[in-house]
């Protein structure tokens, strides 16, 4: 695990070093049922997710960029994602991209 800045990591990062760049954010409207990430919301970085970080994340990933999301969320629609993978009885998503 490294403590960084993920757009900051990914632009000193060589182009293909991955296979797979996943996103994990805070989601914009928290599940508060989730007791188990409840004692990390305070450390974690709450800024959504930005275009720069995906362009960066496509140039590191050599077969996918998956952000994961509430399938409720626009964030994947903002982030302009077109493939999001998911059972429509989960309340979770994946966004998909291919670089």
């Amino acid at each position: 695990m490294i403590n960084s800045d993920h757009y900051y990591y990914l632009c000193h990062v060589p182009s293909n070093s991955f296979d797979v760049v996943y996103f994990d954010p805070m989601f914009r409207h928290p599940q508060h049922h989730s007791t188990a990430i409840k004692p990390l919301r305070q450390l974690a970085d709450h800024r959504p997710l930005d275009e720069q970080s995906i362009t960066e994340a496509c140039r590191v990933a050599r077969k996918k960029v998956v952000i994961k999301e509430t399938r409720s969320s626009k964030e994947l629609e903002r982030l302009g994602v077109q493939f999001i993978v998911g059972s429509h009885h989960n309340p979770i998503a994946y966004g998909v991209i291919e670089p």
